[in-house]
């Protein structure tokens, strides 16, 4: 319910559904940021907000308000995040406590930020709503952003 309120709301006004967003984005920019390791329950919080952000993204009206927001930098830092869970040289994964509990680890997040990226990338037209919010202006990946997604499709793909 809460995707389809902030998909309306964003087709009538995107500055209203950006307030809305900026908690969840603050949230998982914190979580992501924090040294140590998370709890098992913000651990899942984060996976689940993710996957909550990837759904917001088939819609063209959620993938405008996402990228207005600077959510590509947002899900790249995740990635790191991720990255760092996984030893490169002995290919272990160091989130073990979330994987012996529940089956789950910091590597799970990257199902929903790569389903992300992928409906970021998608070359859909959105439709325009008259008056409203430009979706063809703010609708599109920067060079930038689509070098620093390849950037870790690649380092992810080693």
């Amino acid at each position: 319910m809460l995707r389809v309120l902030i998909i309306r709301i964003a087709c009538q006004n995107a500055d209203n559904a950006s307030l809305l967003l900026q908690p969840i984005l603050s949230w998982i920019r914190d979580c992501v940021s924090e040294p140590s390791s998370l709890s098992d329950t913000d651990a899942y919080k984060v996976y689940r907000l993710l996957d909550f952000l990837a759904s917001l993204l088939e819609h063209p009206c959620g993938k405008a308000l996402l990228l207005k927001e600077g959510s590509v930098l947002m899900l790249t830092q995740v990635l790191d995040r991720c990255f760092d869970s996984f030893d490169v040289d002995s290919k272990q994964i160091l989130d073990s406590k979330y994987s012996a509990k529940y089956g789950f680890t910091l590597l799970s997040w990257c199902v929903p930020v790569f389903k992300s990226f992928s409906l970021l990338c998608s070359a859909r037209t959105p439709r325009q709503y008259p008056g409203k919010l430009n979706l063809h202006n703010c609708g599109n990946l920067s060079t930038e952003d689509c070098s620093l997604i390849l950037c870790y499709l690649l380092k992810f793909c080693l």
